[in-house]
């Protein structure tokens, strides 16, 4: 489905994407960088590509994008690279981002609609397996999905394919899962940031003023309050 569990892009419209935004510029950087990385048939990957078409115009034009859609299944691969859906499926997505992303397909597939190169140049895809993700080293993503697929895995190997994911994702950047899925229980270094949102594991410096101390009057000077140091403590 298009646009699939929808708070999660209503969590990047209202500040995940400015974040984003933010911490790219911070390392220098003019595209922001996405895993879609269990892709099926490529309907995330399209979703996100309409997504930040329409909002990084009105937010940061100058910010550019792209996706890489994976997924173990070849065939589904080969689906979302050819970016054909039919109409009934795409005709659900919400008109603001629908645009002029999609051409109809005439004469005997009437049927079907085509991802213009409007979005389609933003994204790749490639077959990629959980189990053997070393073509993956080395590649960092500011955003990374896998949603709706741990159900098939074991919670061990669950945190063993998040460990590595989570080698794939910037220090700011977000990862995604399925609503109905969750890491608890788990011990695993990553922070709740939201509704099956997650990041790196985050430690805070809290300022803690320490108890002020009074010194015993004297003849030479009035009564004088001196605060100790400050301490921080990591939390």
């Amino acid at each position: 489905l298009f646009f699939r569990e929808f708070l999660h892009f209503e969590f990047l419209e209202k500040s995940g994407l400015e974040k984003i935004v933010q911490s790219c510029r911070s390392r220098g950087q003019k595209k922001i960088r996405i895993w879609s990385a269990a892709c099926s048939r490529g309907q995330e990957v399209y979703s996100l590509a309409m997504f930040l078409s329409f909002h990084l115009k009105q937010i940061a034009p100058d910010m550019g994008y792209e996706i890489f859609g994976s997924d173990v299944d070849s065939d589904s691969v080969q689906i979302a690279k050819n970016g054909v859906y039919r109409w009934d499926e795409v005709k659900e997505i919400p008109s603001i981002y629908m645009g002029e992303n999609w051409a109809r397909v005439s004469g005997d597939i009437e049927a079907f609609v085509k991802a213009k190169n409007s979005i389609r140049s933003h994204c790749s895809f490639d077959t990629i397996n959980f189990f053997k993700m070393s073509q993956m080293a080395g590649q960092k993503f500011d955003l990374i999905f896998c949603r709706n697929v741990f159900i098939y895995f074991t919670p061990a190997q669950i945190e063993s394919i998040t460990r590595d994911l989570l080698k794939n994702l910037n220090d700011d950047g977000f990862m995604f899962i399925g609503i109905s899925e969750s890491f608890n229980g788990m011990k695993l270094p990553v922070s709740t940031l939201g509704p099956s949102i997650y990041g790196h594991e985050r430690k805070h410096l809290k300022v803690v003023e320490a108890p002020k101390t009074t010194k015993a009057p004297n003849t030479a000077t009035s009564h004088v309050s001196t605060p100790s140091k400050q301490s921080l403590t990591v939390i």
